[in-house]
């Protein structure tokens, strides 16, 4: 089995520096490897949608909203290193109906007629004919609008994350999330070839001082891209992520 020592070791021989047997024994490399190890698998961890790191989840909304900008806010799991996209399908939404003719609606009611926005019954009243009628007579107002983007796995919603918080427009959230996978067992083994270079790049001037050795791991990484990039992809639907390969873009001098 694999293990965070074995990663280390293979970052340590592309250095030509000795292997260490723990993370916790008394030597410069143990050190420096648990000062960076964590540092940087999370970094490439965020860098890219490795199949073994994403997650789905049904957020938690928070009670308290938002001081402006947005309707709600939700708590993001602790877990997450980076949010993919949200998805809204507000056919599931418990919060709000369709708008019915002949309907009694009481105060506080939620209804939509379009496809983006949620109104709010602000008088009580049996509906007439058509909602126009009812809209122009101020028995309704708009609650909130969602702001749809075009995506091939859904329709994804405006959104923001602030202090671990998500905020949006929407009354439920679920989510495509990057989390952080601490299992090395589950890493396919691009990506542990990917951070033992990425490791041994970070820590080749503190351990052996060679700024040739650095720019030539950086160019053997570079080699990786086009096969870390297609086999990984390979395994899902052709999806858009923004910066997906900065893993590999990144600057390391």
């Amino acid at each position: 089995m694999a293990s965070k020592v074995d990663i280390a070791n293979s970052a340590l021989i592309k250095l030509g520096a000795s292997r260490i047997a723990s993370f916790s024994e008394n030597t410069p490399e143990a050190r420096l490897m648990t000062d960076r190890y964590d540092n940087i698998r999370d970094s490439l961890l965020r860098s890219h949608p490795w199949n073994f790191a994403v997650k789905r989840s049904s957020l938690t909304r928070i009670t308290t909203v938002p001081e402006y900008g947005y309707a709600y806010k939700y708590l993001i799991p602790s877990d997450s290193l980076r949010i993919l996209n949200i998805i809204n399908n507000m056919y599931q939404s418990t919060d709000y109906t369709t708008w019915a003719a002949s309907t009694a609606y009481a105060v506080g009611d939620l209804v939509t007629t379009s496809y983006n926005i949620v109104y709010e019954c602000i008088v009580a009243h049996t509906s007439g004919a058509d909602f126009e009628t009812d809209y122009k007579a101020d028995k309704w107002q708009i609650k909130y609008t969602i702001q749809v983007v075009p995506n091939v796995s859904g329709s994804e919603i405006k959104y923001e994350v602030e202090n671990g918080e998500l905020l949006t427009d929407s009354s439920s959230v679920k989510v495509r999330y990057i989390f952080k996978n601490e299992d090395v067992n589950t890493y396919d083994s691009i990506f542990k070839e990917v951070l033992a270079y990425k490791l041994a790049i970070d820590l080749c001037i503190p351990i052996v001082n060679s700024t040739n050795l650095k720019q030539q791991l950086v160019e053997e990484l570079r080699l990786f891209r086009a096969e870390a990039m297609s086999y990984d992809a390979q395994e899902n639907y052709e999806t858009d992520y923004p910066n997906s390969d900065d893993f590999l873009n990144s600057r390391y001098t």
